[in-house]
C-alpha cells in the first residue's frame, strides 16, 4: 500500500472520530439543558440533531478534502504527474 493511501485511510479514521464526538457533545450539551431547565429529552435530541448534521458536514468536507489529495497521488493515466510522498506530507503541513 502506498504511503499517501495509508496516510488517508487514518485521517479517515480521525474524521470518524471526529464526527462521533460531534454528535456525542451535542447530546450532552442538550442533556445539560434539560438537565438545568428542568424538561425530559427535548433538548437532547436537538442537540443530538445538530450534533449529526455537523457531523454529516464535517465527514462530507473531510471526504472531498481526502479524495482530492488521493486524486493527485493515484496513477495519472495520462492526466498529469502524481505527486510523491514528501508533497503529500507538505500537503498535509499546510493544512493546518
Amino acid at each position: 500500500m502506498h504511503r499517501a493511501e495509508f496516510s488517508a485511510g487514518l485521517k479517515m479514521l480521525g474524521l470518524a472520530g471526529e464526527v462521533i464526538g460531534q454528535v456525542i457533545a451535542g447530546g450532552g450539551i442538550g442533556w445539560l439543558i434539560d438537565w438545568w431547565l428542568g424538561q425530559e429529552y427535548v433538548w437532547v435530541t436537538v442537540g443530538a440533531g445538530v450534533g449529526v448534521l455537523t457531523g454529516l458536514v464535517t465527514l462530507v468536507r473531510g471526504a472531498w478534502k481526502l479524495n482530492s489529495m488521493l486524486e493527485r497521488t493515484a496513477p495519472t493515466r495520462g492526466r498529469g504527474t502524481p505527486l510523491t510522498d514528501d508533497d503529500f506530507q507538505e500537503q498535509d503541513d499546510n493544512d493546518d
